[in-house]
């Protein structure tokens, strides 16, 4: 088999938690009677730990490992695996608990989207480490996810210094296939960029399976950045306000549909116990349905906006102790559009809700005569419909609500504060 030939290229060697073995110190393979890799009837590779105690298993110039692999701890020294260059699994990898997998700077461990899975099984006693050769955040690119496999896993891990490219843990996809990955008890730390970075998804995408008690803290990035399609996949018991450059979940654009954004029917925006934000990048349209919790506060970058179109309804019901915020990133002015409605469901319920330094242009010069932080077109027949209750709206730009012929708007114990035009027009 190819691996089997590849296996002439592995190097094993003892060494030091940050250092390169040398050459007297190594054992090198010849062939596969002298491989300290075993293949059971599976074809299974696992390390003979007899013969590799404490020692570092370097893998270097090979790209594919296209067996099922088994990382076992075999080192308490130091590193168990020392992998030098980028490295694909096409098959399925399996890490036991306590192993430390150490990274040369720059390389990217890949779960390929042919075949590939992963099941990072650490335990609170024995986590698994993934880490650089040095202390540096970005040390390392970071693990990933292209594999569509369901039972994908990383629990109990430590992830540091990652962040090289993107994220230290990136979720992609591409002509073969959606990346989807479980996280449980990860620690990301110290790294070069966002913690966890998902690609553009389809609008019914699913990338994280599950999420539980992960810790992003002390990152040059965001905790997370990904499309407005997974914010109702993410864990609101997580810890995502630490020390990070960037102290806010932010919300990317995608590219898929047209460079604007989509959101699968009955998501859920949730809030972040935590108390981290939301900033929104560009503009996000909601094409199905969207429920946003009460308490959640979302900051919309300069020029951004919301649009709820034809399909979707956007129901974001706040209370008057825990209301949601709509605002942008900049408050020394108008600084986002606002929010569009074209949609004509009943759906569409605001209530209990903060939106301010909105209107900083216009949302839609077709429907709209003029800037205006709330807008009801007439694309679609007979209008859009909103209820909006209870809410305030302040520092805007231009007006604080304006509805096109045919769009119907209910509205009721509203505030409108500093707005530069109508209050309702």
């Amino acid at each position: 088999k190819i691996i089997m030939m590849c296996l002439l290229m592995f190097v094993f060697s003892s060494c030091s938690k940050d250092s390169t073995p040398s050459d007297d110190e190594s054992n090198r393979i010849i062939d596969n009677e002298d491989s300290d890799f075993d293949s059971d009837s599976d074809s299974t590779l696992l390390v003979d730990t007899d013969t590799m105690d404490d020692k570092c298993t370097i893998i270097e110039d090979i790209w594919e490992i296209s067996e099922k692999t088994v990382f076992k701890k075999h080192n308490s020294q130091g590193p168990d695996y020392c992998i030098k260059n980028d490295l694909e699994f096409m098959e399925d990898l399996t890490i036991e608990p306590g192993v430390i997998v150490q990274f040369a700077p720059d390389v990217e461990l890949k779960i390929s989207a042919y075949g590939g899975s992963i099941h990072v099984n650490g335990t609170e006693e024995n986590p698994i480490i993934f880490k650089g050769e040095t202390d540096i955040p970005g040390s390392l690119k970071g693990i990933n996810i292209e594999s569509p496999d369901l039972t994908n896993i990383i629990s109990h891990a430590n992830i540091e210094h990652a962040g090289a490219n993107k994220g230290s843990i990136i979720i992609t996809n591409n002509a073969a296939s959606t990346g989807i990955i479980s996280l449980k008890h990860v620690n990301i730390e110290n790294g070069a960029s966002a913690g966890i970075w998902a690609d553009d998804f389809d609008c019914d995408s699913k990338f994280i399976n599950e999420m539980e008690d992960v810790t992003m803290s002390n990152l040059a990035g965001a905790p997370v950045e990904i499309p407005i399609s997974g914010i109702g996949q993410l864990d609101p018991d997580s810890s995502y306000n630490n020390s990070n450059s960037i102290d806010a979940i932010v919300v990317s654009p995608n590219s898929i549909i047209t460079s604007e954004i989509c959101i699968p029917a009955g998501a859920v925006w949730k809030k972040i116990n935590d108390g981290t934000q939301y900033i929104v990048h560009h503009e996000s349209a909601i094409q199905c349905g969207m429920t946003i919790e009460k308490g959640v506060e979302i900051s919309f970058e300069s020029d951004a906006a919301l649009s709820v179109e034809e399909d979707g309804y956007l129901e974001a019901i706040g209370t008057q102790s825990d209301p949601i915020v709509f605002t942008g990133t900049f408050q020394d002015a108008p600084s986002w559009r606002g929010i569009m409605f074209q949609s004509i469901s009943f759906q569409n319920k605001i209530d209990y809700a903060q939106i301010s330094y909105c209107g900083s242009s216009n949302l839609d010069s077709i429907f709209f005569k003029s800037i205006t932080c709330i807008g009801l077109d007439n694309q679609i027949s007979p209008g859009a419909r909103l209820t909006i209750t209870n809410s305030t709206i302040s520092n805007s730009g231009g007006n604080g609500i304006e509805t096109s012929t045919g769009s119907t708007l209910t509205q009721s114990d509203n505030v409108f504060e500093n707005i530069a035009g109508d209050d309702i027009i």
